[in-house]
């Protein structure tokens, strides 16, 4: 059957179609559903306050009397339930709409439920070509394998530069916690000038001692981070690439000034957060740029498979 494989992937560009077209429906359903259930919500207190409104004109209450004497309670009355009528009206107005949206928002929930398969449906579909055709060899499996080459390159840069951002954010963690290691350090040595020399002494070994831990492990981040972005490959023309090797340069420089001095590091500290923060931005940056080039490698394919054999 020569046609067999175009009539199935009509089929499942119309489901994959159509599925889509129901998730772009259902929140503007949803969100009438929700204006309709507020107008009623409005409509059943202004008609609570009529209702009680009728009953004190047609008892003997305060309200009742003075509409009496001053005259004109039957005109009132009158007046009240012909308002009451009307908004009894708009009631099942909007109670109906209500109905009707809901049994429309069920039948595109079922719809959609029955369509859940859709773009697996089609996935397969072309995945299985793409396997014959890459088995059968020629131009087609040519094209299809320098296009899948590239597919797999960004997926691989993709990857790498997820663990570099990983690593970034672990370091503005270290950092953060070393900024307040050397902070207490820096805070309880001025203290310990009151406790005499040697108490001084004690005192600045020991908080100097515990800074030194969080330094130590904001070093290990540091590496960790330079190594992973060394890992990435950069474009010396692009702009974004060109921030990210200046900003890398600028942080391994900052590393060695951390153990630095009987402050651990404390001068190096902000402009390392500063550029490490600068260098994670310009990483997602370059990360998100890849979106399009996936696309377009990705329409690339699928074109090739739904090309007639």
């Amino acid at each position: 059957m020569p046609h067999a494989f175009e009539e199935q992937l009509a089929e499942a560009h119309r489901r994959v179609n159509r599925e889509q077209e129901l998730r772009g429906a259902l929140p503007g359903l949803e969100e009438q559903l929700k204006a309709e259930l507020y107008a009623l919500s409005q409509l059943e207190l202004a008609m609570e306050s009529l209702t009680q409104e009728l009953r004190s004109l047609e008892s003997f209450s305060l309200a009742g009397l003075a509409a009496s004497l001053l005259g004109g309670k039957e005109q009132k009355i009158a007046e009240r339930q012909e308002q009451l009528a009307e908004l009894n009206a708009e009631h099942e107005k909007c109670n109906a709409a209500i109905h009707a949206l809901q049994q429309e928002s069920s039948r595109l929930q079922g719809e959609l439920t029955e369509l859940s398969d859709a773009r697996q449906f089609l996935d397969s579909l072309l995945s299985d070509r793409q396997s014959a055709y890459l088995d059968a060899g020629g131009e087609k499996a040519e094209r299809l394998s320098r296009i899948l080459d590239g597919i797999e390159d960004l997926h691989e840069s993709h990857r790498r530069i997820d663990r570099a951002i990983e690593a970034g954010r672990h370091l503005l963690e270290r950092l953060h916690s070393m900024t307040l290691a050397t902070g207490r350090t820096r805070q309880r040595a001025m203290q310990s000038h009151q406790v005499g020399a040697i108490g001084a002494l004690l005192v600045n070994s020991v908080t100097r001692y515990t800074a030194k831990g969080s330094v130590d492990r904001a070093q290990d981040g540091v590496q960790r981070f330079c190594d992973a972005v060394g890992q990435l490959s950069f474009d010396e023309q692009d702009p974004i690439d060109g921030e990210i090797v200046r900003l890398s340069a600028v942080v391994s420089e900052l590393h060695s000034d951390l153990v630095g001095g009987s402050a651990y590091g404390e001068g190096a500290a902000g402009p390392l957060l500063d550029a490490a923060i600068e260098l994670v931005g310009h990483l997602e940056e370059k990360r998100d740029r890849q979106a399009g080039p996936m696309s377009t490698l990705e329409a690339d394919r699928r074109a090739v498979l739904e090309s007639s054999a």
